[in-house]
């Protein structure tokens, strides 16, 4: 691990176990109700959080007009959004989610 991570995630915890804003070290009502960060951070990464999924979502839609795999935009399968090996991947992915949900101690 890189030493910048390093002291990051250190000083992330030492902001929060002080009650203030892990990203920027602020304090204001919200870090104070017990929130990881603060109302500044927050906006910011909510607006960018925003534009980055308008970004996704047109790029898919590009993709799927134009008859290309929506993850990777190679050649895709007949009738399917994905390709074989995108398919394969996100089949994975749910399984081993399906699996940590199933061996899990709730309900």
């Amino acid at each position: 691990m890189k030493k910048s991570t390093k002291y990051r995630r250190d000083q992330y915890w030492r902001y929060r176990s002080e009650g203030r804003c892990g990203n920027c070290g602020r304090t204001d009502e919200r870090t104070k109700a017990g929130r990881s960060i603060c109302s500044r951070c927050y906006e910011g990464r909510k607006a960018y959080f925003k534009t980055y999924d308008e970004k996704a979502m047109q790029k898919y839609y590009e993709r799927k007009k134009m008859g290309l795999c929506v993850s990777c935009g190679t050649e895709r399968d007949n009738r399917t959004l994905r390709c074989s090996c995108c398919r394969k991947k996100q089949n994975d992915a749910s399984m081993r989610y399906a699996r940590k949900w199933m061996n899990s101690d709730c309900g």
